[in-house]
């Protein structure tokens, strides 16, 4: 259960398994809890045709204590924040580049006449009737 098999093909066609770790086991065990509760559920509101299948939960509430897998999952996340920062100043500096590219094409398209080109950085671009958009 803490473990499951992918296979995968290979780049001549073999097929080949292999073990990986879960994430988060835990998943799983409250998938099988959950599962049996609603089969309780369900026998409370129809006993004739969920009844014989009810049978005691082998999964414990404490069982699926999702505390470890939230620290987790918080640790990878500030992990990837912690890596990811060092780009944060060229990821904004781009973003602003294409907003001033994207508002001049914007301002070039309201001010041309249509079906006449329109001269943006780089190309000419047609706009017809249907797609003129004034504010």
């Amino acid at each position: 259960m803490r473990s499951k098999t992918i296979r995968r093909r290979t780049s001549d066609g073999q097929l080949v398994e292999s073990t990986v770790p879960r994430l988060n086991p835990g998943t799983l065990l409250a998938t099988v809890r959950a599962f049996y509760l609603d089969l309780a559920t369900w026998a409370a509101d129809e006993p004739g045709r969920w009844g014989p299948w009810v049978a005691p939960c082998p999964v414990k509430d404490s069982d699926v204590v999702f505390r470890k897998h939230s620290k987790r999952v918080k640790a990878r996340t500030d992990q990837r924040t912690r890596e990811r920062m060092p780009a944060l100043p060229t990821v904004l500096r781009t973003a602003e580049l294409r907003l001033k590219q994207a508002q001049e094409r914007l301002a070039a398209f309201r001010e041309a006449p249509l079906a006449d080109p329109v001269h943006c950085p780089g190309r000419n671009v047609y706009q017809a009737q249907a797609q003129r958009v004034d504010p």
